[in-house]
């Protein structure tokens, strides 16, 4: 009895060890810089500032980086950019020739996102921008789309924003962030990080207009994929994308009403100020956008377009795209995937748009 009762502690402790030095090893390397040890963001923030194009690895922290550029940037800039990766791509060349843009899209971005992120870059900015281009997801106004992510970079600046637009809020003390710590994929990151020293980001010394297998952050914020995602097959990737749960749409049974509320203020906010507010609507592969219209558990997507689309008519707010692709007179070959566009075929719609 002794014995196995000897047997059961050894295990516990062995087990709390390697989970102590797994904790600790991946709070070392940090390659996300998630846990404070950001100092390469703050270079690199002050690098494409400054113009220069980056290369990004690994578990790279978009929101992180963004509140660092806001830190050290100018901010003086004509057209600011709101959204998710849909809207990534989005660059200077999609703009009139005059404007000077900086794009702050970050990946799923949830509402919470673009308050927190407009709000920091008010309290930071030299000037008021001309436009703001707001990629508007259908996302947005789900309740369960799960994106929590803006808590760990922006938490403090979106209660202060929701605030000064009228709402109550409580800031919670949130800690999901420590889950990376016993992260599977980021202990691989860590050990990627520290076995390879490969740099998350990076300047971008090559001559070629994409990397071969790291996205490109140019000094506008904007970015192009890699190569190697171009040359993907996104007919197979947009089949793929709808075999389980479609991104952020699923359990999407109302347009939420507080969102609604809060994103009708913020936008109404901005509009007020004399900046010229556009919406796009950023489109869904041919094949993805054919099975959400077919399926009635998704029609909140749908409705939501018409919700931006009639606040928009209402408010005189440009709205620039569409879910259904072929009103953009899209196909196929104008996807990545099953929801991200090339950049090329998106600018080049946006500089016809905004003419």
């Amino acid at each position: 009895m002794i014995n196995d009762k000897r047997y059961v502690l050894s295990c516990i402790w062995v087990g709390l060890t390697i989970i102590i030095c797994v904790a600790l090893f991946n709070w070392w390397q940090d390659p996300a810089g998630i846990f404070g040890n950001n100092t390469t963001y703050k270079e690199m923030a002050k690098a494409n500032c400054d113009g220069k194009s980056l290369v990004m690895s690994g578990n790279f922290n978009e929101r992180l980086f963004v509140k660092n550029v806001i830190s050290y940037g100018a901010n003086d800039y004509d057209v600011i950019v709101l959204g998710s990766s849909r809207a990534m791509g989005i660059g200077e060349e999609g703009v009139p020739n005059d404007l000077r843009l900086r794009n702050f899209a970050v990946s799923g971005a949830a509402l919470e996102d673009d308050i927190a992120i407009w709000h920091s870059y008010t309290q930071n900015m030299e000037k008021l921008p001309k436009m703001l281009i707001i990629g508007v997801d259908p996302w947005i106004f789900n309740a369960n789309n799960g994106e929590t992510r803006w808590k760990n970079a922006f938490a403090v600046e979106y209660a202060n924003a929701i605030r000064n637009l009228g709402f109550e809020y409580t800031l919670d003390n949130d800690y999901t962030q420590f889950s990376s710590l016993l992260s599977i994929q980021y202990t691989k990151e860590s050990l990627m990080k520290m076995v390879k020293k490969n740099q998350t980001l990076a300047v971008w010394e090559s001559q070629e207009k994409t990397d071969e297998e790291r996205n490109i952050k140019y000094g506008d914020g904007s970015i192009a994929y890699s190569r190697k995602f171009y040359s993907e097959d996104a007919d197979e990737l947009a089949r793929n994308y709808i075999k389980d749960k479609v991104y952020q749409v699923e359990d999407f049974y109302t347009l939420a009403e507080t969102k609604t509320e809060t994103f009708s203020a913020f936008i109404e906010q901005m509009h007020s100020k004399g900046i010229q507010v556009v919406f796009f609507l950023p489109p869904y592969h041919p094949l993805v956008y054919d099975y959400l219209n077919e399926k009635e558990k998704y029609k909140c997507v749908f409705e939501a377009e018409k919700w931006y689309r009639d606040f928009a008519a209402t408010n005189g707010i440009t709205v620039i795209g569409s879910y259904n692709p072929a009103s953009m007179g899209l196909t196929e070959k104008d996807f990545l995937d099953g929801m991200h566009t090339k950049r090329e075929p998106v600018n080049e719609y946006l500089k016809m748009a905004l003419k």
